[in-house]
């Protein structure tokens, strides 16, 4: 892969970084949780440590206690799927968990985490808060009345994002078998990540000309896409 930004290696780095996630981390953490998506301690902390928010979340190592086991509990019943505006739908989760998980929430606002908690609770669907991936779109610093998160999910849905995912679902339906969701999230991350990009190069390299050859093939299905939807290049 050459150096050069654009769509085209843009579309490899997120094929190559999708892939290696998918396969070190998030198809292990699926695993733990089951056809019915349940978290216990084990799998919450799986996704903790994986996705870097065990700080964010002040876990002592063999800690959380009563806080964590109630965290689990809400966790569960949150709906498998959603409709209509993510922005919408996702104050709903925060005003949910908040509102069960008060002494947890007081401590810290953990909206990333809670991001990436649901993202499993529905299959990977779900798009998580980064602050890379915000950063890629130029979503604006927030506040506690107005969170960065809650500004990412407005962008995310003036950009259409459910759209563009069935568009890349259908573009890749024969060639990467990675829900549409987490490629664009890498397309999102390997612009506003620098590391993102290095590992996703190296991965590449790494891979037997045979998966090289199908990353690449994906990889043209999804410049196609994002230079009909070009929106998501031109942040």
């Amino acid at each position: 892969m050459t150096k050069s930004p654009d769509i085209a290696e843009r579309a490899l780095r997120a094929v190559a970084e999708a892939h290696r996630w998918d396969r070190a981390f998030e198809k292990p953490i699926e695993s733990m949780l089951g056809k019915n998506r349940h978290f216990d301690e084990a799998s919450l902390r799986a996704v903790a440590r994986e996705f870097m928010v065990t700080r964010t979340l002040r876990w002592e190592e063999k800690g959380g206690g009563e806080e964590l086991t109630q965290l689990v509990k809400v966790l569960n019943s949150l709906p498998l799927t959603w409709g209509g505006k993510l922005q919408v739908h996702y104050l709903h989760l925060v005003d949910t968990v908040s509102g069960e998980c008060a002494a947890l929430w007081e401590k810290t606002s953990f909206h990333s985490a809670l991001s990436k908690f649901y993202m499993f609770r529905t299959g990977r669907r779900w798009p998580p808060f980064d602050s890379h991936a915000a950063n890629a779109l130029g979503v604006p610093q927030g506040h506690k009345g107005n969170p960065r998160a809650a500004k990412f999910y407005k962008k995310l849905d003036g950009l259409e994002f459910s759209q563009t995912c069935e568009d890349i679902r259908k573009a890749l339906a024969h060639s990467l078998d990675i829900p549409a969701e987490r490629v664009l999230d890498k397309f999102l991350l390997v612009d506003g990540m620098t590391t993102a990009a290095v590992m996703a190069d190296s991965y590449f390299h790494t891979q037997p000309e045979e998966t090289q050859r199908k990353m690449q093939k994906a990889a043209e299905m999804l410049e196609a896409v994002f230079k009909k939807r070009d929106q998501w290049v031109r942040q």
